[in-house]
């Protein structure tokens, strides 16, 4: 009988990483679960299949998305019919029991929709991200450890969440959710969809959180949680420069708006006047983003 939980592991269909990441698949304690592949649009089902039926002891599903990159990945994802979702990348490592852990947390904490856990042993965030959410956040004009009206993005429509990385040993409500370890109450939100925002669906994480959110839920970092990572090229991480990473999360208020969020055009106003401070060029770049999203929200 098909379980009513799921792991899903979005793939360009590397069997370098493949071959890797199936001893950690076949030795998870907890195995009433789906295995669900989500492979690119170019790679042939019956070709996967036969190369994984080498390498997996566990049964799995092959989901071919219909587009390429990762937010078609994860819109394919949301509409598949789980209770229970478990993600993470093809290049990763984890634990033995990462699935089971995920699933026994979101069940002992009726009120977390989301839980997310540590990344080589660490929680995932890095100074660059919390310096930007900083930045986010004074640029809105509200507390870095206030809440926004829609939690995971300030009231400019920017990532912004918490500013300080909690104890890696503690379960601890956070707003920064990161995809190759984390898992989420599917059942609640299997009718949402992501914006189709961008190439490398920076913080689609967070959009997810968001509407989970909606439904009174919260998202939470659990040290119970843990994957390795080997940081190679997969659907989720394209290769792409700095500068076209930053530009798409600097899209987020014109996809929020776009969506129905209430925006301070006020608020983007203000940052689109400080970007200058940004590193670099990316002022100049991203200034150009904002500054045509507020003429697209004036009209």
């Amino acid at each position: 009988m098909r379980s009513n939980n799921a792991l899903i592991i979005p793939t360009l269909g590397n069997f370098e990483l493949l071959k890797n990441i199936s001893p950690y698949l076949n030795r998870q304690s907890f195995q009433d679960f789906n295995i669900i592949f989500v492979i690119g649009k170019n790679v042939d089902p019956s070709f996967f299949r036969e190369r994984m039926d080498k390498l997996l002891n566990l049964n799995y599903e092959v989901i071919s998305q219909s587009q390429s990159g990762i937010i078609d990945a994860m819109n394919t994802v949301l509409g598949l019919n789980f209770r229970l979702m478990v993600l993470t990348d093809d290049d990763a490592e984890p634990s033995t029991s990462y699935v089971s852990n995920a699933i026994d947390f979101l069940e002992k904490h009726e009120d977390v929709g989301m839980v997310f856990g540590k990344v080589n042993g660490v929680f995932p965030d890095t100074v660059k991200f919390k310096f930007l959410r900083g930045f986010n956040s004074l640029a809105s004009r509200i507390s870095l450890f206030g809440r926004s009206p829609y939690r995971y993005f300030n009231t400019a429509g920017l990532p912004s969440g918490s500013y300080l990385c909690p104890s890696n040993n503690k379960s601890v409500e956070d707003y920064m959710p990161i995809g190759v370890c984390m898992a989420w109450r599917h059942d609640l939100i299997n009718d949402f969809k992501l914006p189709n925002y961008g190439s490398h669906g920076i913080f689609f994480e967070s959009y997810i959180s968001s509407a989970l959110w909606s439904k009174g839920l919260t998202t939470y970092f659990s040290p119970r949680l843990e994957v390795g990572h080997m940081t190679r090229e997969s659907l989720s991480r394209s290769k792409s420069s700095s500068l076209d990473i930053l530009r798409e999360m600097y899209l987020t208020p014109k996809v929020l708006y776009s969506s129905g969020f209430e925006i301070d055009l006020e608020a983007v106003k203000r940052l689109l006047s400080i970007t200058k401070l940004l590193p670099g060029n990316s002022g100049k770049v991203i200034g150009k983003d904002l500054k045509e999203f507020l003429e697209y929200a004036r009209k």
